[in-house]
C-alpha cells in the first residue's frame, strides 16, 4: 500500500472558481495601508460603478502626500464630478418623465446618454 488514505475524498479535488476573485484589486498599485481603504476595499460590494468612483477618492490620501501644489491635482476633478452628477441627476429626471409618458422609442437613447455621463 503506498500513499495516504483517502477518506472519502476525492483525489483530484480542485477549487471551481477562484477563492479571492477580487484580490487583483487588493494588490495592483502601490499597498494599501490605511485599514479603513482596506476594509472598504473588503466590502462585499459587486457595483463596478462604485468601485471606479471609489479608487480616485481613495487615492487623494497619496496624492496629499506629495510637496506642493501638486497634490492638489486630483481633487481638483471634483468641479468636474459635481458637473458630472448634476447631468446624471436631471438625466434620470428626463428618463422618469419618458417611462411616464411611456415613450419606448426614447429610453434607450436616453439611457446611452446617461451612461456617457457614468462612464466619464
Amino acid at each position: 500500500m503506498t500513499g495516504a488514505p483517502a477518506f472519502g475524498w476525492p483525489t483530484n479535488a480542485h477549487a471551481a472558481s477562484p477563492v479571492l476573485p477580487d484580490l487583483s484589486v487588493l494588490i495592483s498599485g502601490p499597498p494599501i495601508k490605511d485599514p479603513g481603504a482596506l476594509l472598504r476595499y473588503a466590502l462585499p460590494i459587486d457595483n463596478k460603478a462604485i468601485r471606479e468612483v471609489q479608487k480616485p477618492l481613495e487615492d487623494i490620501t497619496e496624492s496629499l502626500k506629495l510637496a506642493g501644489v501638486e497634490a492638489l491635482d486630483s481633487v481638483e476633478r471634483k468641479e468636474d464630478g459635481i458637473e458630472l452628477l448634476n447631468k446624471l441627476e436631471s438625466g434620470i429626471e428626463e428618463l422618469e418623465q419618458i417611462v411616464v409618458d411611456r415613450n419606448r422609442d426614447a429610453v434607450a437613447p436616453k439611457q446611452k446618454e446617461l451612461l456617457q455621463y457614468v462612464g466619464s
